[in-house]
């Protein structure tokens, strides 16, 4: 059983996320640059560039209603302009490879588990992604 399971990854989504406010404070909290989109996920890489790590209990459940402020979706593109600009070289060279990885692999393991969640398509590009090195 996957009960409890943990699993470390480079990010979490702030609509889950849970850090002391010491922490959220020592790293500058949520940069304003970004505009409703990609604060949540700057804030777990600078804190990673501390030293700090970010797990997930895959068995956890949390009700969010995503998408759900007014305007959410308007500076999606200026967020991910910001966003890039800063942290792109390091995304794609280390924390994209990786977690794509360990979903791939979580994945699998699920499956095998409890099959009635396989899908074929992601079955595939979880193997490919396990067998292949992942580049942009």
């Amino acid at each position: 059983s996957f009960k409890g399971k943990v699993k470390q990854w480079s990010a979490v989504t702030a609509a889950c996320c849970v850090t002391k406010s010491d922490l959220f404070s020592f790293v500058g909290g949520f940069d304003e640059v970004y505009l409703n989109g990609c604060e949540d996920v700057d804030l777990c890489l600078r804190m990673s560039e501390g030293g700090l790590f970010h797990y997930v209990v895959h068995d956890s459940v949390v009700c969010h209603v995503k998408c759900a402020s007014q305007g959410r979706l308007d500076y999606n593109l200026l967020n991910e302009a910001k966003f890039l600009e800063r942290w792109e070289k390091k995304i794609f060279s280390h924390y994209f490879p990786i977690d794509c990885r360990r979903y791939a692999l979580w994945y699998l393991l699920r499956s095998f588990f409890n099959p009635r969640t396989l899908k074929i398509k992601f079955l595939v590009e979880s193997v490919w992604l396990l067998i292949s090195k992942v580049k942009r």
